[in-house]
């Protein structure tokens, strides 16, 4: 099977390295927003040939939407006004963690079969492996052959893929958004705080991958998630919790603080006076 890219950046080119040098479909053409950007995704994947514009594609057995969410629509728009790109049954994917296949439904009415797919894996600038879904959980979902495909596909490049409810796309991403991107937040606001203290950026940036790297295996093996808790919060010091207040300057770290410290005490096993207590300092 050949397959068309139509926005080629990291997700892009990780999808048609992996699929074509695992010969399970063959890369055809890449379009991006500008011919040299074309060109130069073809170049660093070493596969496929450029084009300038959508309307240039050529006919293919799958064409992948690997763009902005935003983009999205507009790209579903110029495929619906040029038929003749549409190869009768062919599959149109898109690759958006929040939208789901309903947003392709103008061009299931032109014949093609339709569906959503998303990797939970960053991609982080410059990263290129054909090797890249080996252990990564994928979500997909739509028409059934095309979750059938992606199923096959994906599962026999090493992915753990799992069937989503289309309604529940938005809940899914935002779990993943707290879980990767609030992630480097809450390192960037650890660090400004070790800076403070006087840390030099080396050893500052070591600590913290250490104590979250200590976390993330304590949460790989402790079940439920409250159970790996620790610190101040969960021990109910509230003078401990007054102290790190009087020393955060920052206002945006402050009612970042603060607003942590409010998720985070459900999850304690305070009693109820110690819980309230605490509260009505995190809403001062």
């Amino acid at each position: 099977m050949k397959f068309n890219i139509i926005g080629a950046g990291r997700l892009g080119k990780n999808i048609t390295l992996a699929l074509s040098k695992a010969e399970i479909a063959s890369a055809q053409s890449i379009v991006n927003l500008s011919i040299k950007s074309s060109e130069l995704s073809c170049h660093e994947v070493g596969y496929g040939t450029s084009v300038a514009r959508v309307e240039d594609l050529p006919f293919a057995d799958i064409t992948w939407i690997t763009t902005s969410d935003d983009s999205i629509r507009p790209i579903v728009s110029k495929l619906t006004e040029h038929p003749q790109l549409l190869k009768p049954e062919s599959l149109i994917i898109h690759c958006s963690g929040v939208l789901n296949s309903a947003v392709l439904e103008p061009l299931k009415a032109q014949g093609c079969i339709v569906a959503s797919f998303h990797p939970l894996k960053a991609f982080k600038s410059g990263y290129l492996d054909a090797n890249c879904f080996d252990g990564v959980e994928c979500v997909v979902e739509g028409d059934e052959e095309a979750c059938k495909w992606l199923k096959h596909s994906f599962t026999a490049l090493g992915a753990n893929v799992i069937t989503i409810n289309p309604d529940n796309k938005a809940s899914y991403h935002a779990a993943a958004c707290i879980a990767s991107n609030y992630l480097i937040t809450l390192a960037s606001c650890s660090e400004q705080l070790l800076l403070q203290a006087g840390l030099n950026p080396e050893q500052a940036r070591k600590m913290i991958v250490t104590l979250m790297q200590g976390n993330l295996d304590n949460l790989q093996n402790t079940n439920p998630i409250a159970e790996a808790l620790t610190g101040p919060l969960m021990r109910g010091d509230k003078e401990t919790l007054s102290l790190h207040l009087q020393a955060i300057d920052n206002p945006v770290l402050l009612n970042f603080y603060k607003a942590a410290g409010l998720a985070t005490l459900p999850l304690t096993q305070l009693g109820i006076s110690v819980k309230q207590s605490i509260e009505e300092l995190l809403v001062k």
